[in-house]
């Protein structure tokens, strides 16, 4: 029987650790055709195969579907696979790495990229490092622990705790949402 009376963390100290995989296939095929159907859109087997293969997140699903639906007049049309094939390498070009978001909090705060992803505790490099932390997490949507491995080997709570705390700063700080507007800015010019 649950004890109430504990603290929640004590209780889901012991909660169990499961490895979650990537979807199969099948469930991405799945998703496309739910989606295809939500969108408005009617894709060749080819161009929702090349789908299937491709893409591994929803959000990166939903923006090749909005740029599709967007382009001309897809409503009621079939959907080639080289459309598709266009769309895909389109988003691949405008997709941000980590580096690149890094590399431009360097140069805002002007410091090294080595010494923002090293193991120092200087203020000046806390506050960059978790910046760019909190623009990755923003801009690219990688996982947590792909954001802890770049900067260091940093756990993903670590990442958490920085995105969490720069979105509070950046309520409170005019200067520090000034900040990651420019950043922002420079990384989409």
């Amino acid at each position: 029987m649950l004890d109430l009376g504990l603290p929640l963390r004590q209780r889901l100290q012991s909660g169990l650790v499961v490895r979650i995989d990537p979807p199969r296939e099948q469930l991405i095929r799945d998703l496309i055709d739910r989606e295809s159907i939500r969108f408005g859109l009617r894709l060749s087997q080819k161009a929702s195969g090349l789908l299937s293969r491709e893409i591994r997140h929803c959000r990166e699903l939903q923006g090749v579907f909005h740029e599709l639906r967007h382009q001309g007049d897809a409503g009621g049309r079939l959907i080639s696979l080289e459309e598709v094939r266009a769309v895909l390498q389109k988003h691949a070009s405008q997709q941000l790495k980590i580096s690149d978001v890094t590399k431009v909090v360097c140069e805002y705060f002007n410091v090294e990229l080595a010494r923002v992803r090293s193991a120092s505790r200087r203020q000046s490099l806390v506050q960059a490092r978790q910046m760019a932390m909190y623009l990755v997490r923003e801009l690219t949507g990688a996982p947590l622990t792909q954001i802890g491995g770049y900067f260091g080997g940093r756990d993903h709570t670590t990442v958490l705790y920085a995105c969490r705390k720069v979105a509070e700063d950046i309520r409170k700080e005019p200067f520090l949402s000034q900040a990651v507007r420019e950043v922002q800015a420079q990384l989409r010019g």
